[in-house]
């Protein structure tokens, strides 16, 4: 049915931090089940319908990235007008659009796994969203975190998130910085802000 932020509060305030320009990034460190993956969605579907520009989406695999994209991103386009009358179905004969990658006026998606180092140098994105960053892999050039966020450097009002749930307790790595779960180091880093009951 329609999105109702209302039904899940705690929502509202990192929905509008996407947009909110004195936000430089957000983090979403977050149980399971949630809604990350709701506010990732309401925000490509802003991207397409008010703001267009390039979107770059990283999981930490490509099959993860075709789960999003077939069972998550492609229902969202089908069931909404606003956005199915700009992202033309990739079965469509030159559609210009894959399951990894939709092309809509002003702008494109892209979604890649954080395993392909390559894919992560490759475009140039305003708007990069990384979720389950807590289940990356080093790749052949490194962390694929900043990598992905280097996407956006040429932008000054890039949109930078990061969303997982948390895994491993971040612990000194001997050498004056953290190893373990990354969303939680990033999340230590912010303003940490958290919802209220």
């Amino acid at each position: 049915g329609k999105y109702r932020i209302d039904r899940l509060p705690y929502q509202r305030e990192p929905m509008e931090s996407f947009t909110d320009p004195t936000a430089t990034e957000t983090v979403m460190q977050w149980a399971r089940q949630l809604g990350k993956t709701e506010l990732i969605l309401a925000l490509i579907g802003y991207i397409i319908d008010s703001d267009p520009g390039n979107i770059f989406v990283k999981y930490p695999t490509q099959s993860k990235a075709r789960d999003f994209s077939q069972k998550k991103l492609a229902p969202m386009i089908r069931e909404m007008p606003q956005l199915r009358n700009k992202v033309r179905p990739h079965r469509m004969r030159d559609s210009g659009n894959t399951i990894f990658s939709k092309l809509f006026p002003g702008g494109s998606i892209t979604m890649v796994g954080a395993n392909s180092a390559s894919a992560l140098r490759q475009l140039s994105c305003r708007v990069v969203i990384q979720d389950e960053i807590d289940s990356d892999e080093q790749n052949t050039e490194g962390d694929p975190v900043p990598q992905a966020d280097a996407t956006a450097t040429n932008f000054h009002d890039a949109i930078l998130v990061k969303a997982s749930t948390p895994t491993k307790e971040p612990e000194d790595d001997g050498k004056g910085g953290r190893i373990g779960s990354r969303v939680q180091i990033l999340f230590d880093d912010s303003d940490q802000r958290y919802w209220n009951v």
